[in-house]
């Protein structure tokens, strides 16, 4: 082992500065959620248009409340897997719910 490459590595590490960024507490089962919401959620323009939206009829809500959450503390998932109907963390039907309704936020995002 390198020990000059490892202290070079620890040196570095201690003046990195880590954002604060929280998790997530979901129901159980949903993993593929939250690796989705992670990534909508680290997409600045994305999140942004949720903030924008005032469409109370969409998941955006939801998503506004959670996005805002996951910014001050870990932020709970069960309002969105209810709101999508993913209440059986079968990965196969409610993964493709989940993508569904993704690509539709995204398409509004993009054409908003």
């Amino acid at each position: 082992m390198n020990h000059a490459r490892v202290e070079l590595f620890r040196q570095k590490l201690d003046r990195f500065i880590i954002s604060d960024y929280h998790g997530l507490k979901s129901p159980g089962l949903t993993c593929y959620l939250n690796s989705v919401l992670q990534v909508l959620f680290m997409t600045e323009d994305f999140r942004d248009a949720v903030k924008q939206s005032k469409d109370p009829t969409t998941i955006d809500p939801h998503l506004g409340e959670f996005f805002a959450n996951l910014q001050k503390r870990m932020a709970r998932t069960h309002s969105i897997t209810r709101t999508l109907g993913i209440t059986n963390g079968k990965p196969g039907t409610d993964s493709e719910r989940l993508m569904t309704i993704t690509h539709y936020l995204i398409l509004k995002t993009l054409f908003h």
